[in-house]
């Protein structure tokens, strides 16, 4: 979308307004994209005039949908540092407790469960060798 508004700037001689908004790129005789796509969440890009180069600013709502002008959970470029209270499957170390505790229990489980198999197979093998050596006697 951001090379597309620079070629509208370069038609065109100008950014499209606010009002004009993203859909301008996909409309009109030469239309310099097929359709405006939505946002991961399925919310329309946001589309924001600004003083500063390049003189606009698209982003996503975010997933709660509401625009906070680029802050709280919206999604902009360039990057920024996210809260992983909203977004806590994404940052490592921050699963709620209860998840930790149940891998540490699988995990752990797994761990027994090996110990175990490995113990009764050295008891079944002293067993069969014991018999062995009876029988070898007999």
């Amino acid at each position: 979308m951001r090379r597309a508004i620079e070629l509208a700037v370069d038609e065109r001689h100008r950014l499209p307004s606010e009002a004009e908004g993203l859909q301008s790129l996909a409309q009109g005789s030469a239309p310099l994209l097929d359709k405006v796509p939505d946002d991961p969440w399925q919310h329309p890009y946001v589309y924001r005039r600004i003083a500063d180069a390049p003189g606009f600013v698209i982003y996503s709502r975010g997933a709660d949908g509401l625009d906070d002008h680029g802050e709280g959970d919206d999604i902009t470029a360039p990057d920024k540092s996210y809260s992983c209270k909203t977004y806590y499957d994404e940052c490592a170390g921050t699963l709620p407790w209860w998840r930790n505790a149940a891998l540490a229990a699988s995990f752990l489980g797994g761990v027994a469960w090996l110990v175990f198999s490995a113990l009764r197979t050295c008891v079944r093998s002293a067993r069969h060798l014991r018999q062995m050596r009876r029988q070898r006697r007999a």
